[in-house]
């Protein structure tokens, strides 16, 4: 198993915004040959930290979604 993690910091007035774009791509990122898993998690005291974690069966897989157009 692969964990792939993103850590992003979000100007507060993008925030909304850039959430509801994650959530909505959630989905898809789910439906790819060998995701696991995919969360969004939000800091509780840097509200505008957020971080992306996906689990992935194997590197092979982690490497065709990092090069597909739904990961740019």
């Amino acid at each position: 198993m692969v964990l792939l993690s993103i850590h992003v910091d979000v100007l507060k007035k993008d925030h909304p915004e850039f959430l509801q774009t994650l959530i909505s791509i959630g989905s898809e990122v789910r439906k790819q040959p060998g995701c696991i898993s995919y969360q969004i998690q939000q800091d509780v005291e840097v509200q505008n930290h957020i971080t992306l974690e996906s689990e992935w069966d194997d590197n092979d897989a982690v490497r065709v979604y990092v090069n597909s157009k739904k990961f740019s």
